[in-house]
Protein backbone atom coordinates (compact mmCIF):
# COMPACT_ATOMS: atom_id res chain seq x y z
CA UNK A 1 0.00 0.00 0.00
CA UNK A 2 1.18 3.33 -0.89
CA UNK A 3 2.43 5.80 2.29
CA UNK A 4 1.92 8.97 0.17
CA UNK A 5 -1.48 9.99 -1.70
CA UNK A 6 -1.34 13.26 -4.08
CA UNK A 7 -4.85 15.24 -3.59
CA UNK A 8 -5.79 16.89 -6.37
CA UNK A 9 -8.74 18.86 -7.17
CA UNK A 10 -9.70 20.09 -10.69
CA UNK A 11 -12.26 22.34 -11.70
CA UNK A 12 -12.60 23.10 -15.68
CA UNK A 13 -8.53 22.40 -15.68
CA UNK A 14 -8.29 20.85 -19.18
CA UNK A 15 -5.16 23.67 -19.84
CA UNK A 16 -2.92 22.28 -16.92
CA UNK A 17 -4.71 18.46 -15.28
CA UNK A 18 -2.32 16.31 -17.58
CA UNK A 19 1.36 18.42 -16.44
CA UNK A 20 0.08 18.47 -12.83
CA UNK A 21 -0.85 14.80 -13.14
CA UNK A 22 2.29 14.20 -14.72
CA UNK A 23 4.62 15.75 -12.42
CA UNK A 24 3.32 13.05 -9.80
CA UNK A 25 4.10 10.32 -11.94
CA UNK A 26 6.91 11.45 -12.95
CA UNK A 27 8.24 11.76 -9.27
CA UNK A 28 12.03 9.87 -8.44
CA UNK A 29 11.08 9.04 -4.94
CA UNK A 30 11.25 5.25 -5.39
CA UNK A 31 8.05 4.39 -3.90
CA UNK A 32 4.44 4.04 -5.34
CA UNK A 33 2.57 7.14 -4.96
CA UNK A 34 -1.36 7.20 -5.11
CA UNK A 35 -3.11 9.64 -7.23
CA UNK A 36 -6.93 10.76 -6.36
CA UNK A 37 -8.00 13.24 -8.62
CA UNK A 38 -11.55 14.85 -7.81
CA UNK A 39 -13.13 16.11 -10.55
CA UNK A 40 -15.55 18.48 -9.15
CA UNK A 41 -18.38 19.31 -11.72
CA UNK A 42 -15.88 20.19 -14.65
CA UNK A 43 -17.66 21.24 -17.93
CA UNK A 44 -14.93 21.34 -20.38
CA UNK A 45 -12.99 18.25 -21.30
CA UNK A 46 -11.02 17.34 -17.88
CA UNK A 47 -13.10 14.10 -17.69
CA UNK A 48 -12.22 12.60 -20.64
CA UNK A 49 -8.44 13.55 -19.80
CA UNK A 50 -8.68 12.25 -16.34
CA UNK A 51 -10.28 8.79 -18.28
CA UNK A 52 -6.61 8.77 -20.28
CA UNK A 53 -4.82 8.05 -17.16
CA UNK A 54 -6.30 4.41 -16.49
CA UNK A 55 -5.28 2.70 -13.63
CA UNK A 56 -2.37 4.76 -12.95
CA UNK A 57 -4.74 7.61 -11.13
CA UNK A 58 -8.10 7.34 -8.89
CA UNK A 59 -10.50 9.60 -10.62
CA UNK A 60 -13.43 11.02 -8.36
CA UNK A 61 -16.34 12.73 -10.37
CA UNK A 62 -18.29 15.51 -8.00
CA UNK A 63 -21.48 16.80 -9.57
CA UNK A 64 -22.51 19.25 -9.25
CA UNK A 65 -19.50 21.68 -7.93
CA UNK A 66 -19.23 21.60 -4.47
CA UNK A 67 -15.94 24.20 -4.58
CA UNK A 68 -12.01 22.88 -3.86
CA UNK A 69 -12.69 22.73 0.09
CA UNK A 70 -15.20 19.87 -0.56
CA UNK A 71 -13.55 18.21 -3.25
CA UNK A 72 -9.95 18.04 -1.40
CA UNK A 73 -12.06 16.12 1.43
CA UNK A 74 -13.39 13.78 -0.91
CA UNK A 75 -9.78 12.90 -2.05
CA UNK A 76 -8.30 12.55 1.36
CA UNK A 77 -11.71 10.40 2.33
CA UNK A 78 -10.65 8.42 -1.12
CA UNK A 79 -6.56 8.09 0.01
CA UNK A 80 -4.83 5.20 1.62
CA UNK A 81 -1.72 6.89 2.32
CA UNK A 82 -0.36 7.91 5.51
CA UNK A 83 0.99 10.94 3.97
CA UNK A 84 -0.64 13.70 1.64
CA UNK A 85 0.84 15.64 -0.82
CA UNK A 86 -1.39 18.46 -1.78
CA UNK A 87 -1.49 20.01 -5.67
CA UNK A 88 -3.47 21.86 -7.36
CA UNK A 89 -4.43 21.18 -10.87
CA UNK A 90 -2.88 24.34 -12.47
CA UNK A 91 1.02 23.91 -10.19
CA UNK A 92 3.30 21.09 -10.68
CA UNK A 93 6.09 19.47 -8.66
CA UNK A 94 9.75 19.17 -9.30
CA UNK A 95 11.22 15.82 -9.30
CA UNK A 96 12.15 15.19 -6.04
CA UNK A 97 9.76 17.01 -4.37
CA UNK A 98 8.83 13.87 -2.42
CA UNK A 99 11.95 12.73 -1.98
CA UNK A 100 13.16 15.73 0.24
CA UNK A 101 9.73 16.10 1.92
CA UNK A 102 8.77 12.47 2.61
CA UNK A 103 12.28 11.34 4.81
CA UNK A 104 11.87 14.83 6.61
CA UNK A 105 8.77 14.07 8.15
CA UNK A 106 10.13 10.30 8.43
CA UNK A 107 13.04 11.29 10.59
CA UNK A 108 11.00 13.70 13.37
CA UNK A 109 7.76 11.93 14.66
CA UNK A 110 6.89 15.58 16.04
CA UNK A 111 6.05 17.07 12.70
CA UNK A 112 2.81 16.64 11.23
CA UNK A 113 3.73 18.67 7.99
CA UNK A 114 6.51 19.67 5.41
CA UNK A 115 6.67 22.12 3.65
CA UNK A 116 9.33 23.99 0.90
CA UNK A 117 10.35 26.96 -1.21
CA UNK A 118 8.02 27.17 -4.53
CA UNK A 119 9.26 29.05 -8.05
CA UNK A 120 6.28 31.34 -9.32
CA UNK A 121 5.23 31.06 -13.11
CA UNK A 122 3.08 32.91 -15.31
CA UNK A 123 0.22 30.87 -17.37
CA UNK A 124 2.72 30.58 -20.13
CA UNK A 125 4.68 28.55 -18.08
CA UNK A 126 7.79 31.71 -17.63
CA UNK A 127 9.16 32.16 -14.60
CA UNK A 128 8.50 35.45 -12.36
CA UNK A 129 11.39 34.43 -9.77
CA UNK A 130 13.63 31.24 -8.49
CA UNK A 131 12.00 31.30 -5.13
CA UNK A 132 9.64 33.14 -3.07
CA UNK A 133 9.91 32.80 0.55
CA UNK A 134 11.41 36.35 1.62
CA UNK A 135 14.16 36.28 4.73
CA UNK A 136 11.24 36.82 7.09
CA UNK A 137 9.36 33.83 6.52
CA UNK A 138 12.28 31.21 5.46
CA UNK A 139 11.41 28.95 8.70
CA UNK A 140 8.72 26.85 10.13
CA UNK A 141 6.43 29.18 12.07
CA UNK A 142 5.55 29.24 15.58
CA UNK A 143 1.50 28.65 16.49
CA UNK A 144 1.54 32.71 17.80
CA UNK A 145 3.69 33.69 14.16
CA UNK A 146 0.42 31.90 12.49
CA UNK A 147 -2.20 34.27 14.70
CA UNK A 148 0.15 36.95 14.04
CA UNK A 149 -0.06 37.59 10.54
CA UNK A 150 -1.16 35.49 7.73
CA UNK A 151 2.03 32.78 6.22
CA UNK A 152 2.41 32.38 2.70
CA UNK A 153 1.62 28.84 2.30
CA UNK A 154 1.14 27.72 -0.56
CA UNK A 155 -1.27 24.39 -0.90
CA UNK A 156 0.69 22.50 -3.64
CA UNK A 157 4.31 22.94 -1.66
CA UNK A 158 2.59 20.86 1.09
CA UNK A 159 3.28 16.71 2.62
CA UNK A 160 1.21 16.26 5.71
CA UNK A 161 0.80 13.84 8.05
CA UNK A 162 -3.18 12.10 7.53
CA UNK A 163 -3.61 12.61 10.97
CA UNK A 164 -3.20 16.10 11.03
CA UNK A 165 -5.83 17.02 7.97
CA UNK A 166 -8.02 18.65 10.53
CA UNK A 167 -10.43 21.67 10.19
CA UNK A 168 -10.97 20.90 6.55
CA UNK A 169 -14.52 19.43 7.13
CA UNK A 170 -14.87 22.12 9.46
CA UNK A 171 -14.53 24.82 6.47
CA UNK A 172 -16.52 22.89 3.95
CA UNK A 173 -19.59 22.17 5.97
CA UNK A 174 -19.86 26.51 7.09
CA UNK A 175 -18.92 27.11 3.19
CA UNK A 176 -22.00 24.37 1.56
CA UNK A 177 -23.06 26.14 -1.11
CA UNK A 178 -20.94 29.51 -0.93
CA UNK A 179 -18.18 28.37 -3.71
CA UNK A 180 -16.32 32.28 -3.19
CA UNK A 181 -15.22 31.20 0.42
CA UNK A 182 -11.74 30.98 0.13
CA UNK A 183 -8.67 30.34 2.79
CA UNK A 184 -9.72 27.08 3.78
CA UNK A 185 -6.25 25.63 3.65
CA UNK A 186 -5.24 28.70 5.87
CA UNK A 187 -7.78 27.08 8.44
CA UNK A 188 -6.54 23.80 8.24
CA UNK A 189 -2.76 24.27 8.27
CA UNK A 190 -3.53 26.87 11.72
CA UNK A 191 -5.82 23.21 13.13
CA UNK A 192 -2.58 21.22 11.68
CA UNK A 193 -0.03 23.29 13.76
CA UNK A 194 -1.60 22.81 16.90
CA UNK A 195 -1.60 19.04 16.22
CA UNK A 196 2.32 19.72 15.92
CA UNK A 197 5.64 21.14 14.06
CA UNK A 198 5.99 22.25 10.93
CA UNK A 199 9.51 21.62 8.92
CA UNK A 200 10.32 23.89 6.42
CA UNK A 201 12.76 22.97 3.42
CA UNK A 202 14.33 26.08 2.12
CA UNK A 203 14.51 24.44 -1.34
CA UNK A 204 11.94 25.64 -4.31
CA UNK A 205 10.26 21.92 -5.10
CA UNK A 206 7.31 23.27 -6.54
CA UNK A 207 5.95 25.32 -9.78
CA UNK A 208 3.14 27.34 -8.75
CA UNK A 209 1.02 29.33 -11.35
CA UNK A 210 0.51 32.66 -9.98
CA UNK A 211 -3.37 34.32 -11.45
CA UNK A 212 -2.79 37.51 -13.21
CA UNK A 213 -5.01 40.31 -12.57
CA UNK A 214 -7.78 41.67 -10.43
CA UNK A 215 -10.95 40.21 -11.58
CA UNK A 216 -10.18 36.98 -9.36
CA UNK A 217 -11.14 38.62 -6.57
CA UNK A 218 -14.76 39.42 -7.20
CA UNK A 219 -14.56 35.32 -7.46
CA UNK A 220 -13.07 34.60 -3.80
CA UNK A 221 -14.07 36.09 -0.46
CA UNK A 222 -13.00 35.53 3.49
CA UNK A 223 -15.89 35.70 5.73
CA UNK A 224 -16.13 32.18 6.52
CA UNK A 225 -12.55 31.91 7.51
CA UNK A 226 -12.48 35.00 9.35
CA UNK A 227 -15.72 33.53 11.52
CA UNK A 228 -14.22 30.06 12.23
CA UNK A 229 -10.94 31.84 13.53
CA UNK A 230 -12.67 34.57 15.49
CA UNK A 231 -14.99 31.68 17.42
CA UNK A 232 -11.59 29.13 17.70
CA UNK A 233 -9.04 31.41 18.97
CA UNK A 234 -10.66 35.08 19.69
CA UNK A 235 -8.46 38.26 20.72
CA UNK A 236 -5.70 35.41 20.09
CA UNK A 237 -6.13 36.50 16.38
CA UNK A 238 -6.30 39.68 16.20
CA UNK A 239 -2.68 40.47 14.35
CA UNK A 240 -3.33 37.60 11.68
CA UNK A 241 -7.20 38.94 10.75
CA UNK A 242 -6.34 42.46 10.74
CA UNK A 243 -3.39 41.56 8.35
CA UNK A 244 -5.62 39.80 6.35
CA UNK A 245 -8.45 42.28 6.37
CA UNK A 246 -6.23 44.71 5.34
CA UNK A 247 -4.20 43.15 2.41
CA UNK A 248 -7.53 42.24 0.81
CA UNK A 249 -8.65 45.43 1.34
CA UNK A 250 -5.92 46.96 -0.23
CA UNK A 251 -6.06 44.36 -3.57
CA UNK A 252 -9.97 45.34 -3.93
CA UNK A 253 -8.69 49.08 -3.33
CA UNK A 254 -6.04 48.79 -6.55
CA UNK A 255 -9.14 47.05 -8.33
CA UNK A 256 -11.53 49.95 -8.13
CA UNK A 257 -8.62 52.58 -9.03
CA UNK A 258 -8.03 50.61 -11.88
CA UNK A 259 -11.93 50.20 -12.63
CA UNK A 260 -12.49 54.06 -12.28
CA UNK A 261 -9.38 54.69 -14.54
CA UNK A 262 -11.15 52.46 -17.05
CA UNK A 263 -14.49 54.84 -16.56
CA UNK A 264 -16.45 51.67 -15.36
CA UNK A 265 -17.55 54.24 -12.43
CA UNK A 266 -20.00 51.66 -11.12
CA UNK A 267 -17.72 48.54 -10.42
CA UNK A 268 -15.35 50.28 -9.36
CA UNK A 269 -17.95 52.01 -6.93
CA UNK A 270 -19.27 48.43 -5.59
CA UNK A 271 -15.47 47.27 -5.77
CA UNK A 272 -14.59 50.40 -3.31
CA UNK A 273 -17.45 49.51 -1.16
CA UNK A 274 -16.52 45.99 -0.61
CA UNK A 275 -13.03 47.06 0.45
CA UNK A 276 -14.46 48.92 3.25
CA UNK A 277 -16.35 46.35 4.14
CA UNK A 278 -12.87 45.18 5.37
CA UNK A 279 -11.42 48.00 6.03
CA UNK A 280 -13.24 51.23 6.49
CA UNK A 281 -10.27 53.63 6.09
CA UNK A 282 -8.46 51.52 2.72
CA UNK A 283 -8.41 54.73 0.84
CA UNK A 284 -7.71 57.05 3.82
CA UNK A 285 -3.99 55.19 2.79
CA UNK A 286 -2.05 57.51 0.97
CA UNK A 287 -1.42 55.57 -2.21
CA UNK A 288 -5.00 54.79 -2.49
CA UNK A 289 -6.03 58.58 -1.87
CA UNK A 290 -3.51 59.62 -4.32
CA UNK A 291 -4.68 57.58 -6.91
CA UNK A 292 -8.49 58.30 -6.35
CA UNK A 293 -7.52 62.55 -6.45
CA UNK A 294 -5.03 62.04 -9.34
CA UNK A 295 -6.07 64.55 -12.42
CA UNK A 296 -6.33 61.47 -14.40
CA UNK A 297 -8.87 59.95 -12.16
CA UNK A 298 -11.07 63.41 -12.07
CA UNK A 299 -10.86 63.95 -15.58
CA UNK A 300 -12.35 60.11 -16.10
CA UNK A 301 -15.12 60.76 -13.41
CA UNK A 302 -15.79 64.29 -15.24
CA UNK A 303 -15.90 62.49 -18.56
CA UNK A 304 -18.55 59.98 -17.16
CA UNK A 305 -20.67 62.33 -15.72
CA UNK A 306 -21.01 64.44 -18.26
CA UNK A 307 -21.14 61.50 -20.96
CA UNK A 308 -24.02 60.13 -18.54
CA UNK A 309 -26.04 63.76 -18.22
CA UNK A 310 -26.22 64.20 -21.73
CA UNK A 311 -27.60 60.59 -22.98
CA UNK A 312 -30.11 61.65 -20.00
CA UNK A 313 -30.61 65.06 -22.10
CA UNK A 314 -31.43 63.18 -24.91
CA UNK A 315 -33.13 61.27 -24.12
CA UNK A 316 -35.98 63.28 -22.93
Amino acid sequence: MPRVSAIIPVYNGEATIARAIDSVLGQDFGEPVEVIVVNDGSTDSTGNILAGYGTRISSIKQMPRMGVGAARNAAVAAASGEYLALLDADDTWLPHKLTRLVPALDGNPNAVLAYADYIPVFPDGKQWRATSFTLEFAHAPSMDEMLTRRWPFVPSTIVMRRTAYLGADAFAERATGNLRADWGEDYMLLLAREKGEFIYIPEPLTRFQVIIGYESLDKWEPDVFIALVRERYGKRAHGLLKDLRFAYAGELAYKANLELHQGRLGRALCTSMKAMRYEPWVFLRRDNLAKILSRRAIGVIGSSLRARWSSRGAAQ
